[in-house]
């Protein structure tokens, strides 16, 4: 359900990081209808025409941490090691839209960032609903053991460097 507003923008969402949520709150502001397949990559748009893209990313240890509760597989370590869902990951790489933004939101601070993004586009704010959130979840960090902190360095360094340089810009 990632949303193209003609003439505005486009949402592509990424997923475990809120894009139902913010998916209800562009298509209710803008009136539009989400596309039927969630997480749709942008040159599946038949329609875009050049508008700004925005997508969503998340510190990659939270969003392999919710990946992992929603698996409710047991082990981290064989987690990292078998889970190849299609939806977590695209050519190996949990970013696979943030080549194509000219905006990355902060899942850690949605609102805020979304809202300045739609006020330099000349739109009002919108709310972010609570929805699709993972239940009974620890904090993210609790899921991994050294064993797993270094699968995740080997397996999705290059997502890992994204972040340490995307987080360090955020102001």
């Amino acid at each position: 359900m990632s949303i193209l507003v003609p003439g505005v923008l486009v949402y592509l969402a990424h997923p475990r990081s809120a894009s139902v949520a913010t998916e209800a709150a562009l298509s209710d502001y803008f009136n539009v209808d989400p596309t039927p397949d969630h997480h749709r990559l942008l040159e599946d748009f038949k329609d875009y025409r050049g508008e700004p893209v925005i997508t969503t990313i998340r510190n990659p240890f939270s969003m392999i941490a919710s990946w992992f509760v929603l698996s409710r597989q047991r082990n981290m370590q064989t987690f990292l090691r078998d889970y190849n869902h299609s939806e977590m990951m695209k050519n190996g790489r949990l970013y696979y839209h943030a080549h194509h933004a000219d905006c990355l939101l902060h899942y850690e601070n949605l609102e805020e960032e979304l809202n300045a993004y739609l006020k330099e586009l000349g739109f009002g704010p919108v709310k972010i609903p609570q929805k699709n959130v993972t239940d009974g979840k620890k904090m993210p960090m609790s899921y991994f053991d050294a064993g797993s902190i270094e699968m995740m360095q080997t397996r999705f360094h290059e997502d890992l460097e994204f972040w340490k340089k995307f987080d360090g810009a955020r102001k």
